[in-house]
């Protein structure tokens, strides 16, 4: 009797101690509720502008350094006239003008009907063949043509004016009509763009062709700013 008792008073005193602390720790969680709220009521101080306090002052005084990252170096921007200088590199392959690009002036010339790749019937000397090239770079080229000319019936001397200067050269035979060359005509300057051309003949055998005509060719040879190749020509031949 007396151990049960014991065993009764002993539940007890562990029944109180739980209660206890499940009454303590709620009055904790009251407490910190109740000082959240006081501290969001509570007004806040401004400091005015002309005095700032002692962490901002020391902040303000320390000098502020950006580091560029090491794995991306850091490139210097060109200027304008480099940028300029590295997109007008010479030319590297030659222009070709095609009679198919060309525009044809005058009556008698003409394209051949079935290939549509070579003048024909070029037999007036008001006749000629304009191009309008895109130069890519300015400077001095080589003009070649490529046609065919027969010696009996063909043959003459043509001009080519393009920009501030101009070429004349002779017409060799190359054959036949049906055997096509690539003859040097001699040196242009062409400004960097958009340039005319126009080739037309100087002189004619009578009752003769010039040529056939399917190109002409510019060469790049140096990059110049004035011109310094300009042959003379004879107002007499027409040019």
């Amino acid at each position: 009797m007396v151990r049960l008792a014991f065993l009764f008073l002993v539940i007890l005193g562990a029944l109180a101690a739980l209660v206890s602390l499940f009454v303590g720790m709620g009055l904790y969680q009251a407490a910190k509720l109740q000082d959240a709220s006081v501290a969001a009521s509570a007004p806040v101080t401004t400091l005015p502008s002309s005095q700032p306090s002692a962490t901002a002052q020391s902040i303000e005084q320390r000098p502020i350094v950006q580091a560029a990252p090491a794995s991306l170096p850091v490139r210097p921007i060109a200027d304008p006239a480099a940028r300029q200088a590295a997109v007008a590199v010479p030319p590297d392959r030659p222009v070709v003008l095609s009679v198919k690009d060309a525009v044809l002036i005058g009556d008698d010339l003409r394209l051949d009907p079935v290939a549509l790749k070579t003048v024909i019937d070029w037999t007036n000397r008001r006749d000629g063949v304009e191009w309008t090239a895109q130069v890519p770079a300015s400077g001095l080229y080589d003009v070649e043509i490529t046609y065919s000319c027969d010696r009996t019936d063909g043959g003459g001397v043509f001009t080519i004016r393009a920009g501030p200067g101009g070429l004349s050269a002779s017409v060799r035979p190359t054959g036949s009509w049906d055997d096509y060359q690539s003859q040097y005509a001699g040196k242009l300057y062409l400004p960097q763009g958009p340039t005319q051309l126009f080739m037309r003949p100087v002189y004619m055998l009578p009752g003769g062709r010039l040529m056939n005509l399917r190109a002409v060719t510019l060469k790049f040879v140096k990059q110049i700013d004035e011109p310094e190749f300009r042959p003379p020509f004879s107002r007499r031949r027409g040019f």
